[in-house]
């Protein structure tokens, strides 16, 4: 009997053990650029996501003259980015999805965007006929805030699902500190939804549950402005060994943190309770200086890392 079910255990495990331990025939090793060119633009998807929310907050409740234009322009910048990712940009360092897995990843987060975007560039006809009518009770009007909001919500869990393949093809090729590259990125869409948590206090739009998210969204940020200072490259852009461009370089950090303590400042007044205070067009005003910012460091990180790369002054 015991002989029996031993073989039995044997038999049930083995297929598992085979399943695991089969390589993925179509697996290709990543180099350490191209793993930052993938996590980056899908970095990029989320901040566009959170932005899209934002911007169609902004939009309902009137506030900062936000255009149905601008969510139109950012759900094209979508479509951009979803392209490269599914194609690969050798000019932003992005890869082929290098993997099946990676492949189904993009492929579950193209489908979670197709509702979204159909939101983001319907006219307000469209959205009364989605309705079943304006103000006949016959259905949800798709643009209520919260139904936006999930919609994104399910499209940037699609993304960081993505991300986490792309992390796993990474550790897989033997790059080292993949998931610091993770983490380093998320600057951009953490900025987007801080500030859309909080115009949704502002806003009165589940207060008390949007306060805790806030909070938390403020401490991933100070989390993640501190790990990408940290990262080697980033040390090396800015070193005054460089000379005038580390200078410069270092300058636009500094202006980061400043506009960071800026938007930190305006997330302690809700905090507070005293969102009424709360300056929204300023606000927005600084974020994006922020986020200007971030996106020239980032281009001036990477170019120096290429440049590092093809005169094999460093490991990249």
């Amino acid at each position: 009997m015991v002989v029996r079910c031993l073989t039995s255990l044997v038999l049930l495990v083995a297929p598992l053990l085979a399943v695991g331990a089969a390589p993925d025939p179509g697996f290709v090793s990543l180099q350490r650029w191209e793993h930052g060119g993938a996590q980056i633009q899908l970095s990029r998807v989320r901040t566009l996501t959170q932005r899209l929310s934002k911007q169609n907050l902004l939009y309902q409740l009137r506030l900062a003259a936000l255009r149905k234009r601008d969510l139109i322009r950012t759900a094209e910048e979508m479509d951009a980015a979803l392209l490269a990712l599914r194609k690969g940009s050798p000019s932003l360092g992005i890869p082929s999805p290098p993997t099946g897995a990676v492949r189904a990843a993009i492929d579950s987060l193209d489908r979670a965007w197709g509702p979204l975007r159909r939101l983001a560039m319907a006219s307000v006809f469209d959205y009364a006929l989605s309705s079943g009518g304006a103000g006949d009770g016959g259905g949800m009007d798709p643009l209520l805030v919260r139904h936006f909001d999930e919609l994104a919500e399910v499209v940037d869990r699609r993304a960081a699902m993505a991300q986490q393949r792309y992390l796993r093809v990474c550790e897989r090729s033997g790059v080292p500190d993949c998931i610091g590259v993770v983490q380093a990125t998320r600057s951009g869409m953490l900025s987007e939804r801080l500030v859309k948590q909080a115009v949704l206090v502002f806003a009165g739009f589940d207060a008390e549950a949007n306060t805790v998210r806030l909070r938390e969204s403020r401490e991933s940020m100070r989390r993640v402005l501190e790990a990408a200072e940290a990262q080697e490259p980033v040390q090396s852009a800015m070193s005054s060994q460089r000379g005038k461009i580390g200078d410069i370089v270092g300058g636009l950090w500094r202006g980061i943190r400043g506009h960071w303590e800026r938007l930190s400042g305006d997330v302690d007044v809700v905090l507070a309770g005293q969102s009424q205070q709360l300056d929204v067009g300023e606000t927005l005003a600084v974020q994006r200086l922020f986020l200007d910012d971030l996106t020239r460091f980032s281009v001036a990180v990477r170019r120096f890392s290429a440049v590092r790369r093809a005169g094999g002054t460093g490991r990249l």
